[in-house]
């Protein structure tokens, strides 16, 4: 072969190993194209996948919020259930009670003490009554035509009954004490019995005529004896009283003193459902009167 025909023939050569370098470029310039294109997207992806982050940290919130109103409402139905379980009870019971007896004597209008006691007869469990002063008190008569087993204890003008009265140390269910036998060593010996009803009788000797005022031989006020009592766990009382003024009888509850002029009876509870029974019977019986409430 010619010396230009070889030459012709490597130059045609190299021409053709050129074509395909080019197209080997191309295809590279291509490739880096492609590559420097999903670099860009990546930087548009990262800030995505910072907000899906958020995204989910936000739903595990309100997860978590879900998961406590459930629990809420979990804990609000048990609660309604209960109160319908406790309705359903009363419903029983009311159906199948038995009336509570009470005195029908002379109406709460002329006694309301008698009445009352009657009312709690029905609540106490031994029903045994414990009456400090003369056997022949009217409140001691009615007590035993309800059903009560009473005892008395009638301490002389000048012996306190506090040996006496601590022997029955948990024996007594209702203790009534005559307005004469009322002093602050016998309020402080009450502890020892723990009887669940206190009747305390009261009255201003201002407003009584002379041969009814019973001198005391350790005087207590009404405040005094609240305070004492509430030391004994009697947190709750019931007043049942009458003044000159009016004509007829009202009760008061929780009071820290009684009103000027005025005689009745305060009923002392250590169990506050039987207070609110005898509160219940007072108040749809008896107008009530209103007064600073014992603090």
């Amino acid at each position: 072969m010619p010396i230009v025909g070889k030459i012709k023939d490597e130059i045609s050569k190299a021409g053709q190993r050129s074509l395909g370098i080019d197209d080997v470029r191309f295809k590279l310039d291509a490739a880096l194209g492609k590559l420097d294109l999903a670099l860009q997207n990546l930087g548009r992806i990262e800030p995505l996948e910072g907000a899906v982050a958020r995204i989910n940290d936000q739903i595990t919130g309100i997860n978590q919020q879900i998961t406590g109103i459930n629990q809420q409402i979990t804990g609000e139905a048990a609660r309604i259930n209960d109160q319908i379980n406790n309705l359903k009870s009363f419903l029983t019971w009311y159906s199948n009670r038995v009336e509570p007896w009470f005195w029908t004597g002379n109406f709460s209008h002329a006694d309301p003490e008698q009445e009352l006691a009657g009312l709690l007869f029905n609540f106490l469990p031994g029903s045994v009554l414990l009456n400090v002063g003369p056997k022949t008190s009217d409140f001691a008569k009615a007590a035993a035509e309800v059903g009560y087993e009473v005892h008395h204890l009638e301490p002389t003008n000048d012996i306190a009954p506090l040996g006496d009265l601590k022997t029955f140390s948990d024996r007594f269910d209702f203790v009534n004490i005559t307005r004469g036998n009322v002093d602050a060593g016998l309020v402080k010996a009450l502890d020892s019995i723990q009887a669940a009803v206190l009747q305390i009788e009261f009255a201003d000797d201002n407003i009584l005529p002379a041969p009814d005022r019973v001198p005391q031989k350790t005087p207590v006020s009404t405040p005094e004896i609240v305070k004492e009592l509430r030391k004994q766990g009697y947190y709750w009382n019931v007043m049942i009283f009458r003044t000159e003024v009016e004509s007829f009888i009202r009760m008061g509850t929780n009071l820290a003193s009684v009103p000027d002029q005025a005689w009745g009876a305060i009923v002392f509870f250590r169990d506050h459902q039987l207070f609110l029974k005898a509160f219940h019977w007072c108040k749809t019986t008896l107008p009530r009167y209103r007064a600073a409430p014992l603090a």
